[in-house]
């Protein structure tokens, strides 16, 4: 079996985090805190519920880079290459969210790394209660690495499985700290490799680094990374490399093609999601583009309109109207270099020649920004990969069918003619349902045929997937999500 290993020189610096940190391992860590400390933690109980995720989910959909704003321009190979030079691994990008999201999904909330979230009493005596989220209003909050991911949790309205949970020995003191369950501490360095995955399955031994060579800083101290609202240190792991030579082929992420064994691989998440997240955007908003939404329910169609609209209101209506915009400065030299490292898989060739135009247009204007680079641009407009790229506004509209299927959704594939996607739900959900209909395409994957609640009361169907002109679902092709996605609980 293959070594997993810290870097010895991280060992000095773990050493004294453990002497100065509680670190805790929480696999049920509730959504509301991730709610308060995402952009919402300056407000007030009294006027803004924890427990009411809307201001984040009117951010996912409406900001500049929500779905309304980008989901249809996606089709278009241009625009798609062009938003990630620019924005590369900005957090708040459709894409992003997108692809943590369905993280979550696929992996039940168990992803590579934990999140890290850190906390300091505002007074003494405060307790902090992981059974009850109100409690978290006496603390300073902070979430980083994994804010992107709380915030998905947020929308999913899921609780974390896989956090790490910070407190400052000095702060710990004078605070309590109470949970009933899905709570493990961890009081040395030893073992925490066990908490973060590779993510490729292959023989080799690995070496962890905790540590990196920045100086002090706001966000660094003692060569790690620090939450200075909470005075913590973080254990973030800045690289997974492997320790010598590969001793046998690797498997790609679905485990099914072998990889040349002399290339350069990288195990740690954060060096390939970024790529990763492109790779289906396209999919997904052709399919989506091709087809009106179709809505199948057992239940009678003014109610389901009447439902419909109101959420539609209660989630984009004047009260919900402030925009969270997140623009990313332009630098060129970073927009060539982060297409290079972070090249994206392409289906078709005239997309990949594509992506090389755009790389090469920046780097002409690096090296060479003069009328010669300008003529040479000036010919590419013509060029193939940029006719034809362009489509009509998509409305975000729907129509709602009734149907009874008893579970049977083949029913709905075919009455869709095998296009676009559809969604069912049940009229006991229907009722109780306070989500705005596109919520449900953040959670799908082009690859996926259908994604359902456990107790298929909800379901969205990818109405393309080759697995329905079978018949024969893989099991592969079907992610299940909680009962409550549709509907908040109610306490």
């Amino acid at each position: 079996m293959a070594n997993r290993i810290i870097n010895p020189d991280s060992i000095p610096y773990l050493k004294k985090f453990f002497d100065n940190h509680k670190l805790f391992y929480v696999t049920d860590f509730p959504w509301q805190f991730f709610n308060v400390e995402n952009g919402t933690a300056r407000y007030p109980f009294n006027v803004w519920d924890p427990n009411d995720n809307k201001k984040m989910r009117y951010r996912w959909m409406c900001d500049e880079h929500g779905f309304f704003n980008v989901t249809q321009k996606d089709r278009n190979s241009f625009f798609r290459i062009l938003e990630y030079a620019l924005n590369k691994d900005n957090p708040y990008t459709l894409r992003q969210r997108r692809y943590l999201t369905q993280q979550l999904v696929e992996l039940d909330g168990f992803t590579s790394n934990p999140i890290h979230f850190s906390v300091r009493p505002k007074s003494k005596n405060a307790t902090l209660d992981l059974d009850d989220y109100k409690s978290c209003e006496l603390f300073e909050l902070i979430c980083h690495p994994g804010g992107t991911r709380a915030a998905a949790h947020t929308f999913l309205r899921s609780n974390g499985k896989k956090l790490f949970l910070y407190f400052n020995k000095r702060h710990f003191s004078r605070m309590e700290f109470k949970y009933s369950h899905g709570v493990e501490e961890i009081d040395n360095w030893s073992n925490l490799t066990d908490y973060f995955n590779p993510t490729l399955d292959a023989d080799v031994d690995l070496i962890y680094d905790f540590h990196s060579e920045f100086g002090d800083t706001a966000s660094y101290k003692n060569k790690m990374k620090y939450h200075k609202e909470t005075e913590c240190n973080v254990l973030k792991l800045f690289s997974l490399k492997e320790l010598n030579d590969l001793k046998s082929p690797v498997l790609n992420r679905k485990g099914d093609i072998e990889i040349d064994p002399n290339e350069v691989y990288r195990f740690l998440k954060t060096d390939t999601f970024h790529s990763d997240a492109f790779s289906d955007s396209h999919n997904i908003s052709k399919i989506l583009t091709n087809s009106v939404l179709n809505l199948y329910t057992n239940g009678d169609g003014g109610i389901v309109h009447k439902v419909l609209s109101r959420n539609r209101q209660n989630l984009l209506g004047d009260g919900f109207k402030d925009r969270y915009h997140a623009y990313s400065s332009i630098n060129f030299d970073n927009i060539v270099n982060y297409m290079r490292w972070h090249r994206p898989d392409f289906n078709e060739d005239i997309d990949s020649r594509l992506y090389d135009h755009i790389m090469n247009f920046f780097s002409g204007i690096i090296m060479a920004p003069n009328k010669e680079s300008n003529k040479k641009f000036d010919s590419w407009i013509t060029n193939p990969a940029l006719e034809n790229n362009l489509i009509d506004e998509y409305r975000f509209d729907y129509d709602d069918k009734y149907i009874e299927i008893e579970n049977d959704f083949i029913k709905i594939v075919k009455e869709n003619d095998y296009k676009g996607y559809a969604i069912w739900i049940d009229k006991s959900v229907l009722l109780k349902m306070d989500r705005e209909i596109y919520e449900f395409l953040y959670i799908v994957r082009n690859d996926i045929a259908i994604t359902k609640t456990k107790n298929d009361k909800v379901a969205i169907i990818n109405c393309e997937h080759e697995d329905w002109k079978t018949n024969e679902l893989n099991s592969k092709s079907i992610w299940t999500i909680e009962d409550s996605f549709a509907y908040k609980e109610e306490e």
